[in-house]
């Protein structure tokens, strides 16, 4: 079994301060330490969602022995920057941990409006060893290693009928694909280059590109947000190009291959094009990798970079190019 430190074990209990609440639980029967160096059950807990009541139990182990030291105890003394409206009571309120013992922690609470997000948690505990029978403070420890994330009540998802690259002069319909109500607020962000030939609200929309324009060299993007009542959504965005489609992607087919894709350490680009421009951008529009091509085939490390879908965009003198690849 993995060694855990006193620290490690009690970070992963915690969602919130100690109340007054008289909530309860009872230790999972089936959490054992064989070892004797400190356990908790489960492992990991699932994600809270913004205005959902949350009720998870987590059963907890102190080790009889650390670092060469007997523990008498561990004793849990706060717990700072936690998701507003999530709590936890301790098994018979007593925020204590004996060595060998396994007691429970009853998280609960109902996250409020607004609270969604990632929460690196300040754990503040105090240790005790065991001195000729006594417990003997050793001192207090604060860490931050533990994120909690709260989901979004509210989703701003949307879908366009069509893949990386629009055409000037087609009709592009956008369906809003979230939870929200069709009388909450949408703030639809088309940019400034396209024209809504209709839609109003939580949408349908039709959109078209009618003007050629330089702006991000024919990139653009569509965002939205929504509120309802209390809640505010995150804002949701694709990025795409918006080229001169006369037989582009047949050609992007033949002259531009993307391998392995999707990908995890080397993407290997082959085009007909050496003397050309290549550009990568986030889903998001960040750009996170330029070059100019001097061969026919390229490798470009990314191992490093975020899983996700980006844009390759190869420009040329006489046309660009656009392909999708993922990241794993």
């Amino acid at each position: 079994m993995k060694k855990y430190t006193l620290l490690f074990m009690l970070m992963m209990l915690s969602l919130g301060l100690a109340t007054h609440s008289m909530a309860q639980c009872t230790p999972d029967p089936n959490c054992t330490d064989p070892e004797g160096d400190g356990e908790y059950c489960p492992k990991d807990y699932p994600n809270a969602v913004e205005n959902i009541y949350y009720d998870e139990v987590s059963t907890i182990i102190c080790p009889t022995s650390a670092q060469g030291q007997s523990v008498h105890h561990i004793r849990l003394i706060d717990i700072e920057n936690i998701p507003a409206g999530i709590n936890f009571q301790c098994q018979d309120g007593d925020c204590n941990f004996y060595a060998g013992v396994g007691r429970c922690v009853n998280v609960y609470g109902t996250p409020e409006p607004g609270s969604w997000g990632y929460y690196k948690l300040h754990v503040r505990i105090e240790a005790f060893i065991d001195l000729f029978g006594n417990p003997v403070s050793v001192g207090e420890f604060v860490d931050s290693s533990t994120t909690i994330y709260v989901e979004p009540y509210l989703h701003s998802d949307f879908e366009i009928n069509a893949s990386d690259t629009l055409c000037y002069h087609q009709d592009y319909a956008i369906t809003y694909t979230g939870n929200a109500e069709s009388t909450a607020t949408y703030h639809w962000d088309f940019g400034s280059h396209a024209t809504v030939v209709s839609g109003e609200g939580q949408g349908p929309y039709t959109i078209r590109y009618d003007t050629p324009f330089t702006l991000n060299r024919g990139l653009d993007s569509i965002t939205l947000y929504v509120e309802q009542d209390e809640f505010i959504s995150p804002v949701s965005s694709q990025t795409f190009a918006v080229e001169e489609c006369l037989g582009v992607d047949d050609m992007t087919a033949s002259t531009v291959s993307l391998v392995p894709n999707p990908c995890s350490n080397t993407l290997h680009i082959s085009t007909l094009y050496p003397d050309a421009v290549l550009r990568i951008y986030t889903i998001s529009g960040q750009l996170v990798h330029q070059e100019h091509l001097s061969e026919n085939t390229t490798a470009i490390e990314v191992s490093s970079w975020q899983s996700g879908m980006y844009l390759a965009k190869i420009d040329t003198q006489h046309t660009t190019l656009i392909k999708k690849f993922i990241k794993q």
